[in-house]
């Protein structure tokens, strides 16, 4: 999908008239992209994702790609594509991507006129010469969307934009240090990455230690992001994920009654975001239906 559609790209680029009014200008880049998310739980015990690309009006290029990182490693190799070069091209970049271990989604959704690659997150405007599909300045698009069994944590995402000039007058632009050749440029392409909400998999062995820890440090992470608002909420939620660490059957439920009691009560008051919601409410319950599912096996 990454290297088909570059060619197109830079097909429909390479017919656009040349203009002396945009000679040296400097390397294009995204400013700022916004990706909002919300999760919810089903009665099946699946989660369904669901995203709102936002195209910040600072940038001067359309988006045409967006991807979610659904890697079980994300540090195995980077999401963007900084390191494409001349002994590792785009091909073997992709590899790297959508070839490792990777949470498999139960369902994808796309918007009207985006496409998906398959089980991997990763979506493409599907008719990239005609200007309605492509997500211009200042506007937004949702529906992007995913259904897994494993619950939501935080993960990169990735946009891809384009910029006419980037690719009908590569001669114009004054390329990156050490770069030789083009084309590595075009597969290179301009990006964005941000964070948001994806599925991740659960710690294995899977306590209530390992999942809290794990919580604690999503908590701290949302604060920075701007999902938790204040400093004062971020300690609160400490405090209650804190309380769920515990082998006591009575206090874990009380527990996760308080952090749903807190956390709607913020979430309507405009002080946490969906995000926020999704990482402590949704993933206190999660660690409460783990361990009391747990207890019935060993019942048996």
């Amino acid at each position: 999908m990454y290297r088909g559609l570059m060619k197109m790209v830079f097909l429909l680029g390479s017919i656009m008239p040349f203009s002396l009014a945009q000679a040296g200008k400097p390397w294009p880049r995204l400013v700022d992209v916004v990706v909002r998310s919300s999760v919810t739980a089903t009665v099946a015990g699946e989660y369904v994702y669901i995203y709102t690309l936002n195209n910040s009006p600072k940038n001067e290029m359309f988006l045409y790609t967006f991807e979610v990182d659904l890697r079980k490693n994300p540090q195995s190799h980077p999401l963007s594509r900084e390191d494409v070069g001349i002994e590792h091209d785009i091909q073997a970049h992709s590899l790297a991507i959508t070839g490792s271990d990777q949470i498999r989604s139960v369902q994808i959704f796309s918007p009207l006129a985006w496409q998906s690659g398959g089980q991997y997150a990763a979506w493409s405007s599907r008719h990239i010469g005609e200007r309605a599909n492509w997500l211009q300045p200042g506007d937004n698009i949702s529906g992007f969307g995913l259904r897994t069994k494993e619950p939501p944590g935080i993960r990169r995402f990735r946009t891809g934009g384009m910029n006419w000039d980037f690719y009908s007058l590569p001669e114009q632009f004054d390329l990156p240090k050490g770069k030789k050749d083009f084309d590595l440029e075009v597969d290179r392409g301009i990006e964005f990455l941000g964070q948001t909400l994806a599925p991740v998999s659960p710690p294995d062995p899977f306590t209530s230690s390992t999942w809290t820890a794990r919580m604690l440090s999503d908590a701290t992470e949302a604060h920075k992001l701007g999902w938790i608002k204040s400093d004062q909420q971020l300690e609160k939620i400490k405090k209650l994920i804190s309380d769920l660490n515990t082998q006591d059957k009575k206090k874990l439920k009380k527990s996760v009654e308080g952090i749903e009691k807190y956390v709607l009560k913020e979430k309507k008051k405009g002080n946490l975001t969906d995000e926020a919601d999704a990482l402590v409410r949704l993933n206190a319950l999660y660690l409460l239906d783990r361990l009391e599912e747990k207890n019935k096996k060993e019942k048996k």
